[in-house]
């Protein structure tokens, strides 16, 4: 597939996931239970607009089409909004299972060549890698808003090295009957999916 294909099928994501919000915008998008039994529900208007607060905020901070940036942080509304606008940036989201011992999280971390960094104050408070000293670090549960808190500035992001446009996500095997290995999504699969 040529590159300019593949920056095509990211754009064709985006614009069905702002098509869908826009249609639906009257409508609840997520209902999530908390630990606390509280119900957190988000409409579809509000996930747009959370999506393209999450762009503006990866853009400012340097994060562009073809990087990799890891999320890591339990399943919650933040981290759904913060994958969506990645995907909507062309931007591949690597994702990384918090339960995982912290020294394979942060071998991860080094393998995946990421540019940044979207997790909770307290999981970046325990990576030890000097690798994410190196990263942009935004704090999960803010980074859907306005100028969004950063854990970790850099003077300049680490660009991907080899940026491959058409990869939505990488899922990462858990490695329990070999080493762990990583599983591409392509927009491509994810837009043929019906």
């Amino acid at each position: 597939m040529l590159e300019a294909e593949k920056v095509r099928n990211a754009e064709v994501f985006s614009k069905r996931v702002f098509e869908v919000c826009g249609t639906y915008a009257g409508y609840e998008a997520i209902t999530y239970m908390r630990n606390d039994d509280s119900v957190a529900r988000y409409g579809f208007e509000q996930i747009a607009e959370r999506v393209r607060a999450v762009q503006d905020n990866l853009s400012a901070a340097g994060i562009r089409r073809g990087d990799r940036v890891a999320i890591l942080s339990a399943i919650s509304p933040e981290t759904v909004v913060a994958g969506l606008a990645l995907a909507c940036s062309n931007v591949t989201a690597v994702l990384i299972d918090v339960t995982l011992p912290m020294p394979e999280i942060e071998q991860l971390i080094d393998t995946a060549e990421i540019s940044g960094l979207i997790t909770t104050k307290k999981m970046y408070a325990a990576l030890n890698s000097l690798q994410t000293k190196k990263l942009v670090v935004f704090d999960v549960e803010r980074v859907g808003e306005k100028d969004a808190v950063l854990l970790n500035k850099v003077g300049e992001v680490s660009h991907a090295y080899d940026p491959d446009y058409d990869v939505i996500a990488i899922l990462f095997s858990s490695g329990t009957t070999a080493k762990m290995k990583g599983v591409m999504m392509t927009y491509e699969s994810v837009l043929s999916a019906r």
